[in-house]
């Protein structure tokens, strides 16, 4: 079983660490797509805080773990049966994005 923890770090960052592991660029927010199916949305709002929400639940656990005292970034942790992960970041000019979420029988 694989665990990972998601979280933003400074204002253009995404960090992955643990069983996967990996440093994105995200600007303007992005989508990070795990093998089990689950799908997450990280976003730097306007508060100057990263926001971390589940968009389609995979079969991997979900935790989140909002800020608290000075950190400024939710930290999502995720725990399964997952082999790799894939960032897409963002659409820009209202460009948009569809998911369609299939879990396979076998």
């Amino acid at each position: 079983m694989a665990k990972v923890t998601v979280y933003g770090a400074s204002d253009d960052l995404v960090e992955v660490e643990g069983d996967l592991a990996e440093e994105f660029s995200c600007n303007d927010g992005g989508f990070l797509s795990f093998s089990d199916g689950t799908i997450l949305y990280v976003e730097y709002g306007d508060t100057g805080e990263w926001k971390i929400s589940q968009m389609v639940a995979g079969t991997a656990s979900f935790s989140n773990r909002i800020p608290t005292g000075d950190e400024y970034s939710d930290h999502a942790t995720l725990e399964g049966d997952f082999r790799w992960m894939l960032f897409t970041a963002k659409p820009e000019n209202g460009q948009r994005i569809f998911v369609k979420a299939k879990r396979s029988s076998v």
